[in-house]
């Protein structure tokens, strides 16, 4: 789901668009109709199947509206730039869903930088259980490999547990990767890494 100031729009499925006002004040059964049939496909390293993504918002027409429970999407990504109402619309969802969310940020990922990054209070969650914030000192490093591989990890243990993974966030490069699959290259090596930031 592509999130912007006003509206969400899902231009690779349909031409229609959804208002955030729409998304906030739909009910939750609503939401979970509007998702039904936003389906891709993400290529996954597990000989399992590939998992079902909702990446678009469908229109809600009668089609939809006579899916059942087994249409429920089994992991939704929620993207769009810095400031639209990503968190917002983020607890609606996962409060619809039965969502648990995957932080796709950054700067979130790191302890501290809470103003910088715009980190929800734990006491603003509404008990809805959040990933990938504040598991790393921000002296550490964290690519796009390790957040496939970390939120993926997270995908697999929230589907284990009967919730949808709802990853939320606007860091482009992880969302690549962790719908699309790790780049087939060695992860860079120390040398490697000391050598580039010298010629930066």
């Amino acid at each position: 789901i592509t999130c912007t100031q006003t509206e969400l729009w899902p231009p690779t499925l349909t031409n229609s668009r959804l208002s955030m006002p729409m998304l906030l004040s739909a009910r939750p059964q609503a939401l979970v109709l509007l998702l039904s049939r936003a389906r891709t496909r993400w290529r996954t390293t597990s000989p399992r199947r590939s998992r079902s993504v909702a990446s678009a918002a469908a229109t809600g027409n009668k089609a939809a509206a006579g899916a059942g429970k087994s249409d429920k999407p089994q992991v939704v990504v929620l993207t769009g730039p810095t400031g639209v109402g990503k968190t917002a619309t983020s607890l609606r969802l996962a409060a619809a869903l039965g969502a648990e969310i995957i932080s796709a940020d950054s700067v979130q990922v790191f302890t501290g930088l809470d103003v910088g990054a715009d980190k929800l209070p734990v006491e603003r969650r509404q008990g809805i259980p959040h990933h990938l914030i504040d598991i790393l000192p921000p002296e550490a490093d964290f690519s796009a490999g390790d957040f496939h591989d970390r939120g993926r990890a997270a995908v697999e243990d929230i589907l284990q547990r009967g919730k949808v993974p709802l990853v939320v966030g606007g860091t482009g490069f992880y969302l690549q990767w962790f719908i699309h699959g790790k780049a087939d290259t060695p992860r860079s090596t120390e040398e490697g890494d000391a050598a580039a930031r010298a010629w930066l």
